[in-house]
């Protein structure tokens, strides 16, 4: 993986107007975002893994998080995003950490707002999975911590810190 401090020249001068805006747009995202990592897979500005970090006084305190984000070059396209590091969370499907995207909300046209936006909602997500922002977002219905939110929110927030600190700790990230 590349940073994206470092992208590609061949970006810039590639011709490709998406490309250019789209590489330029990520590093100054990094610039303004320097607590949080960004890589390109491969080289492709299209294809990103980022780091959220766990929000204090949360289930998810002290964790951190590598979600993988995959956008398709038309931004009418939904991008594709995905937890990489196991989370216990009623968005994420508990098997393979998929995120899905309410296909009834409405995304910015450009892709670094969609980027931005997707990420807002994830950081939000952590803090609050009830918060009204997170339409764009649907709930993993099948997967055990949504059924375990929904019957006790005692023993899901219970199940959410022993996975963070099972699994998304500095020194060792489990992965899906």
């Amino acid at each position: 993986m590349a940073g994206v401090e470092n992208i590609s020249p061949d970006i810039a001068v590639s011709g490709d107007a998406t490309l250019t805006r789209l590489g330029l747009e990520l590093q100054q995202w990094k610039a303004a975002h320097p607590d949080r990592s960004l890589e390109l897979v491969d080289g492709d500005p299209f294809d990103l893994v980022t780091t959220v970090n766990g929000e204090p006084d949360t289930p998810y305190e002290g964790g951190i998080f590598c979600i993988s984000y995959k956008a398709n070059r038309n931004p009418n396209s939904r991008p594709v995003i995905k937890f990489l590091t196991k989370i216990f969370h009623p968005y994420v499907d508990t098997d393979n950490g998929n995120v899905s995207l309410n296909p009834k909300a409405e995304l910015p046209a450009q892709h670094l707002d969609q980027f931005k936006e997707v990420m807002s909602a994830i950081v939000v997500m952590l803090k609050d999975a009830n918060h009204p922002h997170l339409e764009m977002l649907e709930h993993a219905t099948g997967s055990a911590a949504f059924l375990k939110y929904r019957q006790s929110r005692n023993q899901f927030e219970a199940t959410a810190r022993r996975w963070t600190g099972e699994c998304a700790s500095w020194h060792q990230n489990v992965r899906f």
